[in-house]
């Protein structure tokens, strides 16, 4: 009897991609018993694996086989996913390193009731991205997670660190709220001092990414949660 194969989803080969990660193919081959040759074809598409080979790889790099497969996190009823900011809000130039992120981002699971708490917003009015880029300094670092809870856009928001979208890209910067005989003028300020500071008009500040305007600066969220590893 030969062993049925496992209907191949799409985007396998990019789960599996992100799953191998820095490992070495001859390692994980070693490590699953699944021959490199077999893997490289899964990874350029060309063949679907086995139930059995499906099994073997998830177990070896430490996924369930659903995600390996399909993408999709088996989730408790009580945790889930935070949705990554839409791939739509970044620049040409910062897409592929959100694609892969957001990948990443469906792997981790938090408690709803858990993050409410800690974040002070509705699950559902919360969203993640990894951060990219030294702007922020030693305060927020190259591939920190991130979960944005996101401006309404009534009144004037509370000065912290947000997320931005300054055309062409989403960037994250601090914002400080300047003196009425100013104007209702917002600072952007970026932590590291290499990056220029600037003023702008409040009423020139749109909020959200998803739709509208590509080419209006836009509030889109304020950090509320950060992890990281040192």
């Amino acid at each position: 009897m030969t062993d049925r194969k496992f209907s191949k989803a799409p985007g396998f080969p990019q789960f599996l991609r992100e799953a191998i990660g820095e490992r070495n193919i001859a390692d994980v081959a070693a490590g699953s018993g699944v021959s490199p040759t077999s893997i490289r074809t899964y990874l350029r598409g060309e063949g679907e694996p086995t139930r059995p080979a499906l099994v073997a790889l998830a177990g070896y790099l430490g996924v369930s086989v659903g995600w390996l497969a399909t993408g999709q996190v088996d989730e408790p009823a009580s945790c889930a996913a935070i949705p990554y900011l839409p791939l739509s809000c970044f620049s040409s130039s910062q897409t592929d390193f959100h694609r892969n992120r957001s990948l990443e981002a469906r792997r981790i699971l938090f408690d709803r009731e858990w993050i409410e708490r800690a974040t002070g917003a509705k699950f559902d009015d919360l969203f993640c991205l990894f951060m990219e880029g030294d702007s922020m300094g030693s305060t927020l670092r190259s591939g920190n997670f991130l979960v944005i809870a996101r401006f309404s856009g009534d009144g004037i928001p509370h000065d912290g660190i947000y997320a931005l979208r300054l055309p062409p890209g989403v960037v994250i910067r601090r914002l400080q709220s300047l003196p009425d005989g100013q104007g209702g003028r917002i600072r952007i300020i970026a932590d590291n001092n290499a990056y220029v500071s600037m003023d702008i008009p409040l009423g020139l500040l749109g909020h959200g990414c998803e739709d509208g305007d590509g080419e209006k600066s836009r509030i889109v969220g304020r950090v509320v949660w950060v992890g990281h590893r040192f």
